[in-house]
């Protein structure tokens, strides 16, 4: 895993931790885009579970805080900050995080293809 590319995105969760704690909500994954494409050409390997679990993450705490803080319980408004900043520290570290929470709710789902879709549906 790239130093580089992790310290991108660690600085930026907590910098939208930053921004929930002062009350600026609406800046909670603007930097979504533009950090993606900045790790990009410097990580050899985006696909990384800790990247994928941490984008995974962003992605639902922007949903979530564009939707009065619901669609994602048990997370409270409180929590989310809270968490950016474990994987901050996971991203950094390059461990994966061992808050129950976040693994349960933010692993990614191993990817179903289409004929094992069919067959589920028969």
């Amino acid at each position: 895993m790239n130093k580089e590319a992790a310290e991108i995105f660690a600085t930026a969760l907590e910098n939208d931790a930053n921004d929930q704690d002062e009350g600026r909500y609406e800046n909670i994954g603007m930097k979504w885009d533009d950090i993606y494409a900045q790790i990009l050409p410097i990580e050899e390997d985006i696909n990384v579970p800790i990247y994928n679990m941490a984008f995974r993450f962003w992605d639902d705490w922007c949903d979530t805080s564009n939707h009065e803080w619901q669609y994602h319980e048990p997370i409270t408004k409180k929590q989310w900050p809270q968490f950016a900043r474990e994987l901050a520290q996971c991203l950094r570290t390059g461990r994966m995080p061992t808050n129950l929470i976040i693994i349960e709710k933010f692993t990614p789902k191993p990817k179903i293809g289409l004929w094992q879709r069919i067959k589920q549906r028969f």
